[in-house]
């Protein structure tokens, strides 16, 4: 059984000086319990991630420096520490949404501000044969931030929207990002995806 690690979405109540972190319950019910533990992530398990373990950069807030604010910077803090932690011991990692942007933004993709995107459900380009991904033909985006197109060789491009944002990429066998909710979607969807996923894992 693989171990999934899910970090948290952040929430700075000003009121009360206060900073809570929230998981998505979907996320529970998107893995199959025979196959995947979900472990939600916190700083003082760290240690406890081993190198067959997946880590998913969950989606949620803003990279602090789109949006510098407490919440944003607090939770760049954590997954910063822990984004070390997989480079160094090469552990695979997905990014999804806001954690596709960490990855992207880590590994020197650029950010951009889309229009009109969050909330809108947007059709799928695949600029080569993706094998079983391709056929998720469209999906319900929630970002106001876009992943750049960009012709490094670094990145593996698998599909575009229709702005020529890219919307999900690879980098090597390590790093998988979406910029949309597998857990969101219909259960068409998250199992074209669920089989994808232990795909790239098995490489």
């Amino acid at each position: 059984m693989k171990k999934i690690f899910i970090t948290p979405k952040f929430k700075y109540n000003k009121i009360k000086n206060e900073i809570t972190f929230s998981y998505d319950p979907r996320w529970l019910s998107f893995f199959d319990k025979e196959e995947f533990e979900v472990v939600f992530y916190h700083k003082n398990i760290l240690d406890s991630i081993s190198s067959d373990s997946l880590v998913l950069f969950s989606g949620g807030n803003n990279l602090s420096s789109i949006e510098e604010n407490t919440e944003n910077k607090l939770r760049d803090s954590l997954e910063n520490e822990l984004y070390e932690k997989v480079i160094r011991d090469e552990i695979k990692h997905l990014g999804i949404c806001r954690g596709a942007q960490f990855i992207f933004d880590k590994s020197g993709g650029a950010i951009k501000k889309v229009e009109k995107h969050a909330g809108i459900t947007h059709n799928l380009f695949y600029p080569k044969n993706s094998h079983v991904i391709s056929d998720v033909k469209f999906v319900l985006s929630h970002h106001n931030y876009g992943l750049e197109y960009t012709n490094d060789d670094k990145f593996k491009i698998i599909s575009l929207d229709e702005h020529n944002f890219i919307e999900m990429f690879k980098i090597d066998r390590i790093a998988l990002g979406l910029m949309w909710h597998p857990e969101r979607q219909n259960d068409s969807i998250q199992k074209i995806f669920i089989n994808y996923l232990n795909g790239w894992l098995d490489e």
